[in-house]
């Protein structure tokens, strides 16, 4: 019989990650994504801080010299803290807190597929400015230790991306889409007092969903329950509908989910969330495009059932499976309700 007990060290290997990793992700970014991952930061830091100074995101999109800047400030970070810059996984959030980044890796990967020179400087109160430069020789050299500067002062509390040598042209189209998805993404943030975003010197305006037909007998529904996670609860808000801002060439129905206040997905038509079954929603179709249920979660921010770029929701996640059942009976009912309505929608919804 084998001695399953018979374990002797032979050595240790390195478990430091290979750079690799950061090509590896730049064509899963397109450049909205990406920047909403750097507003993501952003926003953290601010509320961590306790909202005490007014937060404003400018980011500048310079279709012309093909240049991106964004600037905030949310507070800086101090010179100890600098790694969390560009360390992969390196974060200073808590797991259980209800912030937006959890996995500390979004900005660091969101930079590197935005451009191929970053420059960073950012001035915590009572400290110096400081600056790191992530450039192709960075990049591609084995060492993951990088220089920090002190430079001439940027205002306190601020930090400024500087991101050259795009990997990716940008637009005016392009620049059209970034404006909507940062008024969709942000809008639960954009009402807040003292927070705006800037894009090109005009201020982001919040694009909210909720634009509810109120039809006799059948008003939208509210369903409010707590999921259990360890370290805490995840807070569940489901209202669904038929709606008033139906759009028939962007199909604007479906499912909305929001994570700590913060869109993941919109206009999801998956199997997950009752469609392409006919005892439930069944295939998505005009006919029952008055149909949005909108899921609202919050709590720890480790409890999110997000992927790691929070563009998507993971189905496999316990959290969505113990609202699914929810989801899917709400859609399935107001998508049949949209189709036994369809002959006379103006009058009777």
């Amino acid at each position: 019989m084998a001695n399953h007990d018979a374990k002797r060290e032979a050595g240790t290997l390195d478990g430091t990650p290979d750079k690799r990793l950061f090509y590896s992700i730049i064509n899963d970014y397109d450049i909205p994504t990406a920047i909403c991952e750097l507003v993501d930061n952003s926003i953290d830091l601010w509320m961590k801080g306790g909202r005490k100074t007014a937060l404003s995101v400018e980011i500048t999109a310079d279709v012309e010299r093909q240049l991106i800047n964004i600037s905030d400030t949310a507070g800086g970070v101090r010179e100890g803290e600098l790694r969390v810059l560009i360390a992969p996984g390196a974060s200073a959030n808590s797991l259980e807190g209800q912030t937006i980044g959890v996995f500390g890796v979004g900005s660091k990967r969101a930079v590197v597929a935005l451009a191929e020179h970053i420059s960073i400087k950012t001035r915590h109160k009572g400290g110096a400015t400081y600056q790191i430069d992530i450039t192709p020789e960075w990049i591609s050299s084995d060492s993951w230790e990088i220089p920090h500067y002190t430079v001439s002062d940027v205002p306190i509390g601020r930090t400024e991306i500087e991101l050259r040598s795009l990997r990716k042209p940008i637009s005016e189209i392009l620049v059209s889409r970034l404006r909507r998805r940062l008024g969709e993404t942000y809008s639960w943030f954009l009402a807040i007092d003292h927070c705006k975003i800037l894009l090109n010197g005009t201020e982001i305006e919040a694009l909210e969903f909720d634009d509810w037909a109120y039809p006799p007998e059948n008003p939208p529904h509210v369903i409010r329950s707590q999921v259990p996670v360890d370290g805490g609860n995840v807070s569940v808000e489901i209202t669904a509908g038929l709606i008033l801002d139906r759009d028939p060439v962007e199909e604007n129905y479906g499912a909305y989910f929001y994570g700590n206040n913060r869109l993941i997905a919109k206009e999801v038509k998956d199997r997950e969330v009752g469609y392409w079954t006919a005892s439930q929603a069944g295939v998505p179709h005009p006919d029952a495009s008055l149909c949005r249920v909108i899921v609202r979660l919050n709590g720890p921010a480790k409890a999110m059932p997000w992927n790691s770029s929070k563009t998507r929701i993971n189905y496999a996640h316990p959290v969505f499976q113990a609202i699914q059942d929810q989801a899917i009976k709400l859609v399935s009912h107001f998508s049949s309700l949209s189709r036994r309505l369809k002959d006379d929608w103006p009058n009777k919804v």
